[in-house]
This record gives C-alpha cells, sequence and structure tokens, in this order.
C-alpha cells in the first residue's frame, strides 16, 4: 500500500477515470483523509487506488453526491458504489446522520447495512440492531431498538421494542414495544405508531367520565 499525500483530489478521478463521469454522467467521487476534515487529528491517512476501487485506513472521507461518509477505514467499489466502513463510522444523506462500528453503505442505490447503530434528527432518536434501510425511499427496519425523544446519551424516557420501522419526517412503528421511564418498564405495546411531523412532541388530552374514575382526563 503507498502513502498518498493527505488530500486525493478530485482531479485525479476526472483524469484517470473521464468515463465514469462523462459516460454516465454520475456525481464524481471525492476522497480525502479525514484530518483534512476534522483539524487535528493525528492520524495521516493511508490510500491505495486502482482503476476499481480504492481503500483507506488511518481516517477516511468519502463523499458522493449528497451523501458523505467518515470512518477509520472503509473500502469503495467505484462501480458498484458499495462501501464498507469500520470504525466511528458516520454516514450522512440528506438530513439523516447514522453512526455505527461497521456499517455497509452503496452510494449508487442508498442501501445501507449495520449490526448496530445509532441515528438521530428531532424529534426522534434511536439505537439498535440489525439495520436495513434505503436512504432514498427513507424506510428503516430494525430490531431490539430502543427510541427516544430525549438527545442525551442515556435518555430518561424511551420505548424499546423487539422490531421497529422508521419512516423519518412521518412515523415510527414498534412491535412489542416497553415504554421505560428512569428505566422502569411502565406500559407494554404490542404495536405502537407514533407521527414524527411537526408536532409529534404534542401531547392530547381528552375529558370524560368513568364510573370507576369519575371525571377524569
Amino acid at each position: 500500500m503507498r502513502r498518498l499525500p493527505a488530500i486525493a483530489p478530485l482531479v485525479f478521478f476526472v483524469a484517470v477515470f473521464p468515463f465514469v463521469s462523462l459516460a454516465q454522467q454520475e456525481p464524481s467521487w471525492e476522497i480525502q483523509a479525514l484530518n483534512r476534515i476534522i483539524p487535528g487529528l493525528n492520524e495521516i491517512g493511508r490510500f491505495s487506488f486502482s482503476s476499481t476501487n480504492a481503500e483507506g485506513t488511518n481516517g477516511i472521507f468519502v463523499q458522493y453526491g449528497d451523501a458523505t461518509l467518515m470512518a477509520e477505514s472503509a473500502m469503495v467499489d467505484f462501480q458498484t458504489g458499495e462501501a464498507v466502513a469500520d470504525g466511528n463510522v458516520r454516514i450522512e444523506s440528506g438530513d439523516q446522520i447514522w453512526v455505527g462500528e461497521h456499517i455497509r453503505y452503496n452510494f449508487k442505490t442508498h442501501q445501507m447495512r449495520s449490526e448496530e447503530f445509532r441515528t438521530g434528527k428531532p424529534p426522534v432518536f434511536a439505537a439498535g440492531r440489525e439495520l436495513e434501510g434505503d436512504t432514498t425511499n427513507r424506510t428503516y427496519n430494525a430490531r431490539h431498538i430502543f427510541v427516544t425523544t430525549d438527545d442525551v446519551s442515556n435518555p430518561a424516557v424511551r420505548v424499546r421494542a423487539s422490531r421497529v420501522k422508521i419512516v423519518p419526517g412521518k412515523y415510527v412503528e414498534m412491535w412489542n414495544a416497553v415504554f421505560f421511564v428512569e428505566g422502569v418498564p411502565t406500559f407494554y405495546f404490542p404495536y405502537y405508531r407514533r407521527a414524527l411531523g411537526p408536532h409529534a412532541n404534542h401531547l392530547n388530552f381528552l375529558p370524560g367520565y368513568s364510573t370507576d374514575y369519575g371525571a377524569c382526563l
């Protein structure tokens, strides 16, 4: 593996692989050492390139279209768009952020798979395992996951479920969900659906009267 300068110029790809951008009119690949994106990192990226793929270690930044990937190491296939990244992996696609230790992501098909992950965009944040999703139709499925509206590492209120479907900005669906408050299970939902629109955090109250409780809200 030969060592390149900290930044691999985009001009390199235009010169060596002109058929990619001209014949197919696809976005260009941009690959840099992560210390050029995040100043202060001590590690200097190491890269190796071929006509079909690139591999980087010691911190790598990859951008293709509006999607970016940052990780300690990654391998990218220019033809298929498939990337396999390890170590503090962070993927940004549109306004959604995904974080994990080992993630497979296809920059062209926008398919994503991760053994463990974290993601967040107000008003909902989630963490779990066995993620499979598509950033094009913005539908994600995961197992053994918790969802919360608290933007902290240890949320006081969370819902944990065996299976979850997330459509960012629209709704989240959960199966076998348990509602926790300060670590204490308080309610069980065989099925739970929550809207993620502009008023997702609003509470709705319904007045009524019960023979057991009298007037209630």
